[in-house]
């Protein structure tokens, strides 16, 4: 995954906590990134997603599944991939 992506951060890294906002700003400050064009990929839709698209960014929801045997879901930016090579197609284009 280090090849579609410039750059990843861990929130636990930056000394702020999600759903705070400054978690997500520092970051975009600090690394001079525009909003608009920066994705957050995470697991919980209250602490990762919801607080980024308050903020404009582009998100990717990554459920957090205990079945292997589940389907599952990806969300895009509202749109939806059912595994995870169709967001990896996505993520490289």
């Amino acid at each position: 995954i280090t090849n579609i992506f410039d750059n990843i951060y861990i929130s636990a890294e930056t000394g702020n906590s999600k759903p705070n906002k400054e978690a997500f700003l520092q970051i975009i400050k600090g690394n001079n990134l525009t909003i608009e064009k920066t994705l957050m990929v995470g697991d919980s839709y209250n602490f990762d997603i919801q607080p980024a698209k308050k903020l404009g960014m582009q998100t990717a929801f990554i459920p957090k599944k205990w079945h292997l045997d589940e389907v599952m879901i990806f969300d895009i930016n509202e749109k939806q991939y059912k595994n995870i090579d169709e967001v990896f197609g996505y993520l490289e284009n």
